[in-house]
C-alpha cells in the first residue's frame, strides 16, 4: 500500500493480510481522521475485493476529497470481519498521510 492517499483520484488500496478471507461473509473498511469517520465501505460493495490472503479497496473522488490535508495529514484505517461460522477478524490500525490537490472537486 502506498504511504500517501492524493485527494481527488480514485486509488485502490491493495492489503496483503496473513490469512485467507476468501471465505469472510462480513467485512468493513474504515478510515478515520481527526476523530471522524469518513469512510466506511462493507464486502457488499463491489469496491472491496478479496483474492485469497489480498484485500483491495477503490476509493471514489468524493471519498478521497472528504479527507483533510490540514491540520491533520494523517488518516488511520483498519479492517473488521466476520466469518459464516460466527468467527471475528480484524487488524491493528494503519495509517497514511494525505496529500492536497491544488484544484479542488470532482472531475
Amino acid at each position: 500500500m502506498a504511504n500517501f492517499i492524493l485527494q481527488g483520484t480514485t486509488p485502490t488500496l491493495v492489503f496483503d493480510v496473513d490469512m485467507d478471507l476468501r471465505e469472510i461473509s462480513i467485512l468493513w473498511f474504515t478510515m478515520k481522521q481527526c476523530g471522524d469517520i469518513v469512510v466506511d465501505i462493507n464486502l457488499d460493495s463491489a469496491r472491496i475485493t478479496i483474492e485469497q490472503r489480498q484485500i483491495r479497496v477503490t476509493l471514489t473522488q468524493q471519498e478521497t476529497l472528504a479527507l483533510c490535508s490540514m491540520p491533520s495529514r494523517e488518516v488511520e484505517m483498519q479492517f473488521r470481519g466476520k466469518f459464516a461460522d460466527g468467527t471475528t477478524v480484524g487488524c491493528p490500525t494503519m495509517e497514511a498521510s494525505v496529500e492536497k490537490i491544488l484544484h479542488k472537486g470532482v472531475i
